[in-house]
């Protein structure tokens, strides 16, 4: 179960871009149900502009395996086409990702399926990455993770994320009493191993900033779900042995 805190500045705020919806995998469920995931470098697009730009054309893009984790190796070469849509990625050569990803519709090809968790942060204290570099332990169990987001619009800037937020408290309640998890530099905090039980996250915004939107990731099925979503608090379950996978 993956819980993601955005912050915003105190400004207007736009949406814009592919509308998703439904059930976004967490980090743990995208790596059990992507055959091939790794961390790796763009090395080329085209073209290469911002995907403001480029959010309606076309894009070739090579990505170079720089840590594999699952089914690729070491300086393998990954070629991606992008189609012209607002849904399909776009990136910009130098990107670094985590990347999880499907075979395409033709043999040897590959894919970035929208709207779900296919692209990780790149960050070694981020999310992806925390979770990825202790496998297999970090599979075995229950793993309550997440992130506290600055995100920020404005007249000159599209929504987008600035920054993870460090050093922050998160509360996390269940049946045997509260604990207290603090971000890392990348704003990531993690909990593996909790009982099974009702669990409420909840986080105080620092002055100055207000939670824009709370956002739950994982599975709905019995192992965990999410009970409640509200702005300054979410209520998950956890059964015994949620989101172990084998």
């Amino acid at each position: 179960m993956q819980l993601r805190f955005v912050l915003l500045l105190i400004i207007a705020m736009r949406v814009q871009g592919c509308s998703c919806g439904g059930n976004w995998r967490s980090v743990k469920q995208a790596w059990r149900d992507s055959p091939f995931v790794f961390l790796g470098t763009v090395e080329i697009t085209d073209p290469d502009r911002d995907s403001r730009e480029t959010m309606f054309q076309d894009q070739f893009v090579r990505i170079r395996v720089d840590e594999p984790f699952k089914n690729v190796f070491t300086g393998q070469t990954i070629e991606l086409h992008q189609g012209g849509s607002d849904c399909a990625a776009k990136f910009r050569t130098g990107q670094r990702l985590v990347f999880y990803l499907y075979p395409g519709r033709t043999p040897g090809s590959w894919s970035v399926p929208p709207c779900g968790h296919s692209l990780g942060n790149a960050a070694p204290s981020g999310d992806d990455l925390l979770f990825l570099r202790k496998l297999p332990k970090s599979a075995i169990g229950t793993r309550l993770s997440g992130e506290v987001e600055l995100y920020e619009d404005s007249a000159k800037e599209a929504f987008r994320r600035v920054a993870g937020v460090p050093n922050l408290s998160v509360k996390i309640s269940g049946p045997k009493g509260s604990t207290v998890a603090t971000t890392n530099v990348d704003g990531v905090y993690e909990v593996y191993n909790l009982l099974p039980g009702k669990y409420s996250v909840s986080i105080t915004a620092p002055k100055g900033y207000r939670i824009a939107f709370p956002v739950s990731a994982g599975s709905p099925s019995a192992q965990s779900k999410t009970l409640k979503v509200s702005r300054d608090e979410t209520e998950v379950e956890l059964t015994e042995n949620g989101g172990r996978w084998r």
